[in-house]
C-alpha cells in the first residue's frame, strides 16, 4: 500500500524539524504508545495499542532512520512491526519545506503487511493510517505551541 499527504503548520522549518527529528519528542506524539525503548541512531523500539476497525491489539514495532539531510529537512525511516497475527514493513520519506513562514511537512510511506493485517480491507486500514498521521502531527502542532 502507497501512503503520502502533506501537513501545513503554522511554525518555523526549524522548529518542526526540531520536534519531527527528535525521537524523545516524536515518540510522545504517538497514539497508544505504552512504552518505548530509545536506541543508539535514533533509533526506537516500542509498544503501541493500536486499532483497525474492530481488530485492536498491541504491537512491537520498531523505527531506524536510514537517512536523515538535517539542511535539507528530509528524513527516511524504516518502520517494522509485529501484533494482531500479522505483521508490516514500511518505508517513510518526510520532506519539510518552507511556505511564507510556515512549514509544509510531506510523507510518503510503502506499506508492506502479512497475515491478518493484509487480510483486512485496504479502506479501514487507510483510514487508521490517517487516524494516526492526523493525531501525529496534532500533538506536533502542540508540542510547537507550548
Amino acid at each position: 500500500m502507497h501512503f503520502e499527504g502533506e501537513v501545513l503548520i503554522d511554525e518555523d522549518i526549524d522548529r518542526v524539524w526540531d520536534i519531527i527529528s527528535n525521537p524523545e519528542e516524536i515518540i510522545k506524539c504517538v497514539p497508544g504508545i505504552q512504552e518505548y525503548k530509545l536506541g543508539e541512531g535514533k533509533n526506537i523500539s516500542a509498544r503501541v495499542k493500536a486499532g483497525i476497525g474492530f481488530i485492536k491489539g498491541m504491537f512491537s514495532a520498531k523505527s531506524t532512520v536510514l537517512e536523515e539531510e538535517p539542511e535539507e529537512h528530509h528524513a527516511k525511516l524504516s518502520l517494522n512491526g509485529t501484533g494482531m497475527g500479522g505483521a508490516f514493513n514500511s518505508t517513510v520519506d518526510l520532506d519539510l519545506e518552507e511556505r511564507n513562514g510556515k512549514t509544509a511537512v510531506k510523507y510518503k510511506a510503502d506499506v508492506k503487511m502479512s497475515g491478518a493485517l493484509a487480510t483486512i480491507a485496504s479502506r479501514m486500514i487507510e483510514g487508521a493510517v490517517k487516524k494516526m498521521v492526523d493525531q501525529i502531527f496534532s500533538c506536533v502542532k502542540k508540542t510547537l505551541e507550548r
